[in-house]
């Protein structure tokens, strides 16, 4: 049942953002980790 009802919603994935070095979430406009100033972020889609 629960795969049904999976299948009536749209596959919408969501964006993380994660910075690479020491894996904080971060908010898509960011440049560099508030946490580490690493300016590395990895973008990746959850579904």
């Amino acid at each position: 049942m629960i795969e049904r009802l999976r299948s009536l919603l749209p596959r919408t994935p969501t964006v993380v953002h994660e910075c690479r070095q020491c894996g904080r979430t971060v908010e898509e406009s960011t440049d560099s980790c508030p946490a580490c100033g690493a300016r590395n972020i990895a973008s990746y889609a959850v579904e």
